[in-house]
């Protein structure tokens, strides 16, 4: 950019701000400004909802899979004992078959 550039930007600058409309420029960026720290903030309270709602999900679903998983290790104990108790019949009965 050179210095006519600058310059004329300047002037430029300067004649924008002696307009009479000047003012509906300022008001119109304040009201912008407020419209957009009230969408910041609504969009900060919808997170926080959100981030709320994940974490009752979360721990619905670990609350789930802990039953799940309470019940899928009683059903692997109760089969191991039953498998247990059944190679103990066998044996029993191999070694009567044995005799």
């Amino acid at each position: 950019m050179s210095e006519e550039d600058v310059s004329s930007a300047l002037n430029l600058i300067g004649k924008a701000a002696k307009q009479s409309d000047r003012w509906w420029f300022f008001a119109l960026l304040i009201i912008g400004m407020i419209y957009v720290g009230w969408e910041r903030m609504q969009s900060a309270h919808e997170q926080e909802a959100l981030r709320k709602e994940i974490v009752e999900v979360r721990e619905a679903q670990m609350a789930y899979l802990r039953e799940k998983t309470q019940i899928v290790t009683e059903a692997l104990v109760n089969n191991t004992r039953a498998l247990q108790e059944n190679t103990a019949v066998l044996s029993r009965f191999d070694a009567r078959r044995n005799e």
